[in-house]
Formats: C-alpha cells, sequence, structure tokens
C-alpha cells in the first residue's frame, strides 16, 4: 500500500494493489476522533484540527481494507442505479421504503404523480415515446 499526496492539492491517494482510491482530509474543529466517509462524491477523512500528517496516513493505513470495501459497494450501488429502467413495475427507494412505479396513459393534460403505497404516474395519451 502506497500513499500519495497531489502538490498543491488537499487529494491524497490510496494505492491498494492495482486499485487507486483518492480522498481528501478535512480539519474539523467539531471532530473529537478520526473517521471516514465514503459517498457516490468521493471518500473524505474528518480529522480533528491539528491533526499531524503522519498520524492521519496511519489511520488510512489501518482502515485501508474497510476503505477499499467500502468504496466498491458504493460504486456497485451507484451503477445498480444508474442503469435501472423506469418502467411499470420497477421499484424505487422512497424514504427507506420500496415502492413499485406504475405508469399508465391517461386523459390529462400533463404528467400527473401520485405517490400513496406505489408511485402512480399518469401521463398525456398522445405523449409520444422515444
Amino acid at each position: 500500500m502506497e500513499e500519495a499526496e497531489h502538490p498543491g492539492e488537499h487529494a491524497h491517494v490510496l494505492s491498494i494493489g492495482k486499485t487507486d482510491i483518492e480522498y481528501s482530509v478535512r480539519p474539523s474543529t467539531r471532530a473529537t476522533r478520526k473517521r471516514v466517509v465514503v459517498t457516490p462524491g468521493g471518500v473524505e477523512v474528518v480529522v480533528p484540527s491539528g491533526a499531524e500528517a503522519e498520524s492521519v496516513r496511519a489511520f488510512v493505513h489501518e482502515k485501508r481494507r474497510w476503505i477499499f470495501d467500502a468504496v466498491r459497494e458504493i460504486e456497485a450501488k451507484h451503477q445498480k442505479l444508474l442503469n435501472q429502467q423506469y418502467a411499470s413495475g420497477a421499484k424505487l427507494q422512497y424514504r427507506g421504503r420500496w415502492l413499485m412505479l406504475d405508469v399508465k396513459a391517461a386523459a390529462v393534460e400533463q404528467v400527473e404523480i401520485t405517490c400513496r403505497s406505489k408511485f402512480e404516474v399518469r401521463v398525456p395519451e398522445n405523449l409520444e415515446e422515444n
């Protein structure tokens, strides 16, 4: 495992085998301990203000397996959402629950959406499919 800092940036790179994972370090006056935050937007290491660079590198090294696994899991979930088809029968996550999508042509002027036990979408009958 290697860790390098890009000159002039606050971005760092964690190298695990052939995989490079970029992360940023954010000092926080409210943080009492170091933690790693992984989102689809990237990896951030939040550290107490004044934390020494060497202790941050050691922390990242200690958490490298967890970071690697968390990044892969986030990427897989994000990719699944990008490939999702929005047609009748699809399931959408909404407020922690999975709801079915029901799309129907109807005598309406514009698209109408209601959500009770499922998402009901009514589209104008003359709407063209692309």
